[in-house]
């Protein structure tokens, strides 16, 4: 009892007609409760739920019986999680060749109950994930690609730039290398100069008695400060004479196969790329030498395994049987 809240009969009926009034086994094309994926597959919609449980609506103690019919039972387990409109540009249509997800139309005639049970769904689903991985996979590796193309055309482009300024830049070595070379020439001279003055004053002093100025000491150009730091700066500019990077390797698990990682580029925008791609290619199979010497050394450490594992126990024995153990 809810009161004495009148309730007419006929609006129950209207109101029950509402939520019950669906055709058995059709299927809305816009109902509330449908599931869609994107413009290309779907699922199609389920029957309407029960308005408000299983009980007939009630009216101050009457029960008014609703027009239409009962929806069926909704089937909810068939209501599957939309999927991702495009993992790098991937559509859920490179599932539609595995019949994972089907079309049904409401005017087509398709029974809701063709539709894949869950298991079958779930099951078809399992079965599409490499094919999904593997497309994502080529999809990335031709992004890579793509983007290793752009790279390297700026990478000629710069290295093109690179050569024409490392032939400026020689030419503009040797122009300052003229100049320090001229610097040093004058600085010598000037010193030739005062000692010659010095020279001169003392001869005219010691033939003709004439009395010499007081000359100032004069520190000598390879003992002065600056002309050090100078000398022994261009002395260190030294021109390298070859540069090689040497590419970055690795060994397997069983140190039998080798493989680049590409660490020499790291920082680099191609070193970026190839991150992005996954990083070192994946290791070559083993060849038929190689999986026997794999196959040898398993056999070995086994052997190796049991010999301790014996010398473990009867060393125990040994102990028990003096008492020791």
């Amino acid at each position: 009892m809810i009161g004495d809240r009148e309730v007419h009969l006929k609006q129950v009926s209207k109101g029950t007609q509402e939520a019950f009034g669906l055709s058995e086994r059709k299927v809305k094309d816009h109902a509330d409760r449908q599931s869609r994926l994107n413009r290309d597959v779907r699922v199609g919609a389920l029957a309407t739920g029960l308005a408000a449980g299983r009980s007939p609506p009630r009216a101050q103690g009457g029960i008014g019986q609703p027009d239409g019919k009962v929806a069926s039972t909704p089937e909810a387990r068939l209501v599957l999680r939309p999927i991702a409109n495009s993992v790098w540009g991937l559509r859920v249509l490179v599932l539609t060749p595995l019949r994972v997800l089907h079309r049904w139309d409401s005017g087509s005639g398709h029974r809701l109950n063709d539709a894949p049970k869950p298991r079958a769904m779930h099951q078809r689903l399992l079965e599409a994930i490499p094919l999904l991985e593997a497309t994502i996979e080529e999809r990335r590796a031709e992004a890579c690609t793509g983007e290793a193309g752009k790279r390297m055309r700026g990478i000629a482009r710069a290295y093109g730039s690179l050569r024409q300024e490392l032939d400026d830049d020689e030419v503009r070595a040797k122009e300052q290398a003229a100049v320090y070379a001229e610097t040093a020439e004058t600085v010598n001279a000037r010193y030739r100069s005062l000692n010659m003055l010095k020279a001169e004053a003392h001869a005219l002093t010691d033939r003709l008695g004439v009395a010499a100025p007081t000359f100032s000491p004069v520190i000598m150009p390879s003992l002065r400060e600056g002309c050090r730091e100078a000398s022994l700066t261009v002395d260190g500019a030294r021109f390298v004479d070859h540069h090689h990077v040497a590419p970055a390797t690795e060994k397997c698990e069983h140190g039998l196969r080798t493989r680049r990682t590409y660490a020499e580029v790291g920082g680099t925008p191609g070193g970026a790329i190839l991150k992005a791609a996954g990083g070192p290619k994946p290791w070559p199979a083993l060849t038929a030498q190689q999986q026997e010497m794999v196959e040898s050394r398993e056999r070995e450490r086994q052997a190796e395994a049991v010999t301790v594992a014996r010398f473990k126990g009867e060393a125990a024995r040994g102990l028990q049987r003096t008492g020791l153990g």
